[in-house]
């Protein structure tokens, strides 16, 4: 299933969302979670892809061990392929892990 939006779409609890459960299936909470978006180069006509606004945001928690981005789709999402990458801290002392991307595409109205 394709997910895709427009600029200015309002995200919520239904879209760009990760759960995360222990190995026993109980839902979990990290010591620390963001999300950072990225652009795919094709985007730009380039190979590499590009970070767009700030990385590290916090997201939003619906309920124990379920977070979603919380925010505006803004005019730096340029129309094309992108995607939300999902880091954690499990404990105080862990390292910084990616634990997921989220693929999505921006077009125009």
């Amino acid at each position: 299933m394709a997910v895709a939006f427009t600029q200015g779409t309002q995200l919520g609890p239904d879209d760009l969302k990760i759960t995360l459960k222990d190995a026993k299936g109980a839902f979990v909470d990290p010591y620390a979670i963001s999300y950072s978006f990225y652009g795919k180069g094709g985007n730009r006509g380039v190979s590499e892809d590009y970070l767009i606004g700030q990385p590290y945001r916090e997201p939003v928690r619906a309920s124990e061990g379920v977070y979603y981005v919380g925010e505006r789709v803004s005019a730096g999402f340029l129309p094309g392929s992108h995607y939300v990458k999902w880091i954690i801290k499990r404990e105080e002392n862990s390292p910084l892990e990616v634990i997921g991307e989220l693929y999505f595409t921006i077009y125009k109205e």
